[in-house]
């Protein structure tokens, strides 16, 4: 078996041309290297030096050997570096969930400048529904997840939050409602409470929003029964609401992007749709590496413009 200190051990005999200089560079007596060096030849079953009246010089296989070797050495550190890396958190992978309607100008933003700072971390972002991301926290196929909770269950009794996960707010946002510029609410004394009247189209929202407009609806005597679409694909929600009396929901950071399309209307009414607190969802096992914990203060700081 070939030990890297042997060859190590080859190298420095080699480049010093001795055994004699070589002993004393590495801190021995010339008898105690002879002794290292023929154990090594007796192990290996051939000489690795020919011995010459002045100092020593390599054998065929000897200088084979000091190849071979210095190529083992070379990759025996850089995978003593790599590891090293993944430890300190600059290496390896980070798997994130992030619901789509966050995914959004300040997230990729973040997701950008992260990239340049860490180049050899190699991201998955999964962007499905907040029940399906936080399945797949539990089942270990992501690290943790950018989403947003509930409005009353804000405790954990929201299902997305399993018991053996862990919530972390971060920041709370405004919500906005979004209607086309001629949708006829617009004409209404009370536009946030003639909505509901209308068909939403969402992404998958916490229970909980659901049953704030529900409440609110059978209070006023409008019927309302949640989403008639639900679908994850923003841009068609957005191209739905655009042709139709459809409504959908988008965090207010999003307005001013969408500001410019000059085609849809906000209304904003916090006692039908409070503010959604958006945190990192993770197993309660998971600690968060540096890297991690890198990404999500970025994300905090480029939201930092709409926090309430």
């Amino acid at each position: 078996m070939i030990e890297l200190k042997d060859v190590q051990t080859v190298s420095q005999i080699s480049k010093a041309g001795s055994i004699q200089l070589a002993a004393s560079e590495m801190g021995l007596t010339q008898p105690a290297l002879t002794k290292r060096l023929r154990a090594i030849e007796d192990r290996l079953g051939f000489e690795i030096f020919q011995r010459m009246s002045r100092g020593v010089k390599l054998t065929r296989l000897g200088e084979f050997f000091a190849i071979q070797g210095a190529d083992l050495v070379n990759h025996a550190q850089d995978i003593e570096a790599e590891i090293t890396r993944h430890r300190l958190g600059e290496e390896g992978s980070l798997r994130i969930g992030v619901r789509p309607c966050i995914q959004s100008s300040f997230f990729r933003k973040s997701l950008i400048a992260f990239s340049a700072e860490y180049p050899g971390i190699h991201l998955k972002v999964d962007t499905r529904d907040a029940h399906l991301i936080c399945n797949a926290i539990r089942a270990g196929q992501l690290d943790f997840a950018i989403i947003t909770t509930g409005y009353d269950d804000e405790t954990g009794a929201d299902p997305v939050l399993h018991p053996s996960l862990k919530f972390e707010p971060l920041l709370s946002m405004p919500v906005s409602m979004v209607v086309r510029k001629d949708h006829p609410v617009l004409s209404a004394k009370k536009p946030s409470e003639e909505i509901l009247r209308h068909p939403i189209a969402c992404e998958t929202p916490p229970a909980s929003l659901h049953r704030n407009m529900t409440k609110i609806a059978q209070k006023k005597g409008i019927p309302f029964d949640g989403p008639r679409i639900l679908v994850d694909d923003y841009d068609f929600i957005l191209r739905l609401v655009s042709r139709s009396n459809f409504w959908t929901t988008v965090l207010s950071e999003n307005e001013e992007e969408l500001s410019r399309r000059k085609q849809f209307e906000f209304l904003r009414d916090e006692s039908l749709i409070p503010p959604m607190t958006v945190g990192v969802c993770a197993r309660k096992s998971w600690t968060m590496p540096r890297t991690a914990k890198t990404l999500v203060d970025t994300l905090t700081s480029n939201a930092e413009a709409y926090r309430i």
